[in-house]
């Protein structure tokens, strides 16, 4: 009878962490939906940044160069 308790116990146990797994899941996957948008505008952004660093970069040289 010991055993049959710790048995249930067990998958009970189990049972609790795939529903709090499948949960998290969820939430990960919810919360990439929303983070998705904003990564993409954050990366356009950067690329912005890296092309008007790249042209004051090329106009510091061509000064140098210059003078």
């Amino acid at each position: 009878m010991f055993w049959l308790g710790v048995l249930v116990v067990v998958a009970l146990t189990a049972w609790r962490l795939l529903a709090n797994l499948k949960s998290l899941a969820g939430s990960l996957s919810d919360l990439s939906e929303r983070l998705t948008p904003a990564l993409t505008d954050l990366a356009a952004k950067s690329e912005e940044v890296a092309r008007r660093a790249a042209g004051l970069s090329a106009r510091a040289e061509r000064a140098e160069r210059d003078a």
